[in-house]
């Protein structure tokens, strides 16, 4: 078994905000918003990511951040094995629970669920696993 790359103490990240649609107890249309963070090795390799929602106190969100970090969690420790990250990102692709649908972003115009989303852009941005490296052909 490799052993774990522990990550120096600092080190430079990336922060991407996203909104996602979904119809609250009462009926009523809202937003989850929440924070992808990636952490990277030196050499731009993704390293950890943290997931976090925007939104505090609400049923939506207590019912998600526990899901959310353990995920994100994973997928850092994971990594830090040695785990390639499409492994991860294959896995969450296309998963259909909500919130999920038409995000209003002009990148990622929509998701089946939050990580789905996430996988989106972990692979558009960390082609191989790497930030600023251009994806295969």
């Amino acid at each position: 078994m490799m052993d774990r790359e522990r990550l120096p103490v600092e080190r430079p990240s990336i922060t991407r905000s996203f909104s996602v649609p979904y119809i609250d107890e009462e009926k009523m249309p809202q937003r989850f918003g929440f924070y992808v963070i990636a952490g990277l090795y030196d050499d731009n390799r993704l390293a950890e990511i943290f997931i976090y929602s925007n939104r505090k106190n609400d049923q939506l969100s207590g019912l998600l951040a526990g899901s959310l970090d353990t995920v994100a969690t994973m997928i850092s420790i994971g990594l830090q094995y040695g785990v390639p990250l499409a492994t991860f990102t294959a896995k969450l692709r296309h998963n259909l629970f909500g919130p999920a649908g038409f995000t209003g972003d002009p990148q990622f115009h929509s998701c089946t669920s939050i990580f789905d989303l996430v996988a989106q852009w972990l692979d558009t941005t960390f082609p191989n696993g790497k930030f600023g490296v251009e994806p295969p052909t």
